[in-house]
């Protein structure tokens, strides 16, 4: 891998990102394997250690937050302004890859951070949600190089299945 300048502040939040809101698999770079400067490479290995120590305990904030009442709902605003408004907007959305892929995972956010807190019998061993998670995490574990994970994930949350006669292709 070459070494490239990073901003610390920049990349350490993108991984902090990636951690809390998926099931992040890989480990973290030390500094030396992603930065040219030293100084940058030793703040970097700094924060990784804070970064290392959220990471092990943030399962317990997911777990609390899923289970706290809120007046929030998964609206037409959750994925894009009007999404699934008319059959034109899902056309044009659902029939692209990338439309699909948005879709899917503002769906499967919602339902691990809303629906697993509302309704945990769903996600129960043998429930359907316990599937989904399933899928999930091979899905994540793969990098999203997991299409059949993938599909599943999609096939859980009703997604249509794509099909050319309807423009879902």
């Amino acid at each position: 891998m070459p070494k490239v300048i990073y901003s610390v502040w920049g990349n350490i939040t993108q991984f902090t990102y990636y951690l809390v809101a998926s099931f992040w698999s890989q480990p973290f770079p030390k500094g030396r394997e992603i930065c040219e400067d030293k100084k940058t490479a030793k703040r970097w290995d700094e924060e990784l250690k804070d970064l290392q120590q959220f990471a092990s305990t943030v399962w317990k904030v997911r777990r609390a937050l899923a289970n706290i009442p809120t007046y929030t709902i998964f609206d037409d605003h959750d994925v894009s302004d009007d999404w699934n408004l008319n059959e034109a907007w899902c056309l044009r959305v659902l029939g692209k890859p990338l439309g699909r892929r948005v879709v899917r995972n503002a769906l499967l956010a919602y339902a691990i951070f809303q629906g697993w807190g509302n309704t945990p019998e769903q996600f129960q061993e043998g429930q359907s949600g316990a599937k989904l998670l399933k899928a999930a995490r091979d899905w994540s574990v793969s990098a999203g190089e997991d299409e059949k994970a993938g599909e599943a994930i999609a096939r859980y949350l009703g997604l249509p299945e794509s099909d050319p006669s309807t423009g879902l292709s």
